[in-house]
């Protein structure tokens, strides 16, 4: 260091530096420009020195940029430090610089040089805008979810999607529908933007086959395909409808689930290569989700949307740890209904000992009776009870609700029902505190639930043949060994061993029967 002068240490700060740099006087006149800046703009520096800053040629780009380069030199030329983000002008590109122009004055205040610097944020600047709008994009799809869980019909999903994507400020139009198997037409569901001539035009008589185009292309191979260059079309007629239309850019999207595209979803933009590698990503999502959705409605007659309450109840646990310290949980498994009113509860148990269920039954559990044990494998057990109408469960059925499960873990008891899904949710928390004055709602989820053959069941057996079934079932009839046998049953409900054999035989032959499609009459009396 002590060898080098201090006019080439200049030199080498000055000209090695990334950043843009140069010296002005005050006036604004060019002194010098580093080796950086005359780079970028392709320049000497016999092109620059001498001239105005604002009349050399990074600032041509505008008369407003040029303007504002003066109204900064006049500000720092009285002392001001000013800094702001503009574009400028450079060889073979431009660029937005975070550009400063910092006074330099003497031991008396007087201004003797201007130093402008700039740094090249154009990368930053893109990757800023970049996630802003993935971000955006993020946004949009959420609410599109939101709203498809909420749709009933293919047209409330097909409209909600189009409005909500056009709202996203790179798209011009939407459309979705469903291209017929052989790819020779399109039914649209729905449209957003100026669609509707667009798509005369494709469906004209005398238009390119639709089975070459994009659309049939993200049908057939069940994958996102984008048209970022309309040059690469192989019609000159779909060009020029593009053209004519603005579209600069598309994407078709496939509806897709489990194999099956049920549907394509058109995204149009107005500028060119409008769908990065992160928006496809996020659009091919988006296909899947829609897919789901048509599929859910698709299967509408063998789901039923369901409400899943979720309660937290100290009470409830205070009961049960009178007997045990332990965490456990119950899981009813499923309820039969006697003829008498009484209902009998099969449970399942995780996490305690046969002798302890005994005994949290007895002691916290007063309104249920006829206690017997099933089945246990170590601290896993399988009972069932008879339950009185003050039970949380019978709280439940009053409102066609039914108990899945009810866990204790340290303080606290978590019960979990399944209800229709226009249940009250604040009526069934009112009439659960009758019995147990803390309980709490702290969640409610909406559920597709599968239900058509229990539609079935309900429909076509007679009540004598559900009870056999399903006390069978439930009462380990069908495990080896048997937990019960047919005469057991029977006497639990009050008829004689042959009855129960025949509805039984009766129940389960009209439930195969369904299941495998079989064209044959039930068995004769």
């Amino acid at each position: 260091m002590e060898n080098i002068d201090r006019e080439t240490l200049y030199e080498l700060i000055f000209n090695q530096t990334f950043h843009f740099i140069g010296v002005l006087e005050p006036d604004g006149t060019l002194i010098d420009a580093n080796e950086a800046a005359l780079s970028f703009g392709g320049l000497t520096r016999e092109d620059v020195v001498g001239e105005p800053f604002w009349e050399t040629y990074w600032w041509q780009l505008s008369d407003g940029t040029q303007a504002q380069l003066r109204d900064a030199i006049d500000r720092a030329a009285d002392g001001e430090f000013v800094r702001f983000e503009v574009e400028v002008q450079g060889a073979d590109r431009t660029a937005v610089i975070d550009f400063s122009l910092r006074p330099v004055s003497n031991e008396y205040g007087e201004i003797l040089l201007l130093v402008p610097e700039g740094q090249d944020i154009t990368e930053l600047k893109e990757r800023k805008q970049h996630l802003q709008r993935v971000n955006r994009l993020n946004t949009v799809i959420r609410a599109i979810v939101q709203t498809v869980a909420r749709a009933e019909t293919r047209e409330e999903i097909a409209q909600a999607v189009c409005d909500t994507l056009l709202e996203f400020d790179a798209y011009q139009s939407t459309v979705m529908g469903e291209l017929s198997p052989p790819f020779v037409d399109f039914e649209p569901w729905t449209m957003a933007g100026d669609m509707e001539t667009y798509l005369d035009g494709i469906l004209d008589q005398q238009s390119p086959p639709l089975s070459e185009g994009p659309a049939a292309h993200a049908v057939r191979t069940g994958e996102l395909h984008v048209q970022n260059d309309l040059a690469d079309l192989p019609y000159d007629y779909w060009r020029h409808l593009a053209d004519t239309h603005g579209i600069q850019s598309y994407a078709s999207v496939p509806l897709r689930h489990q194999g099956t595209v049920y549907g394509v979803l058109g995204v149009y933009a107005d500028r060119t290569e409008a769908f990065d590698q992160e928006k496809r990503r996020i659009l091919t999502e988006l296909g899947e989700i829609i897919g789901y959705a048509l599929y859910a409605l698709e299967r509408r007659d063998v789901l039923d949307p369901t409400a899943e309450l979720e309660f937290r109840s100290a009470e409830i646990a205070r009961l049960c740890r009178t007997e045990t310290d332990a965490d456990f949980e119950l899981a009813l498994d499923s309820t039969v209904s006697f003829s008498d009113g009484r209902e009998r509860h099969f449970w399942t148990v995780n996490g305690l000992s046969p002798q302890i269920v005994r005994s949290l039954v007895e002691s916290g559990f007063p309104s249920a009776s006829d206690f017997r044990l099933l089945k246990d494998v170590e601290e896993s057990a399988r009972f069932h009870i008879t339950a009185t109408d003050q039970s949380i469960a019978a709280i439940f059925d009053t409102f066609d609700g039914e108990l899945q499960t009810v866990t204790i873990k340290d303080d606290t008891a978590r019960v979990i029902g399944r209800f229709p899904e226009t249940v009250d949710s604040t009526t069934v928390v009112q009439a659960i505190r009758e019995q147990y004055s803390d309980i709490e709602l702290v969640a409610q989820r909406r559920l597709l639930t599968p239900t058509y053959l229990r539609q079935f069941v309900d429909e076509k057996l007679t009540d004598r043949q559900q009870a056999a079934l399903q006390l069978a079932y439930s009462g380990g009839y069908y495990e080896r060994p048997r937990l019960k046998t047919g005469e057991e049953l029977a006497a639990e409900l009050g008829i004689s061993r042959q009855t129960f054999h025949y509805h039984l035989r009766r129940a389960e032959f009209t439930v195969f029967c369904h299941l495998f499609e079989q064209a044959a009459a039930p068995p004769s009396d």
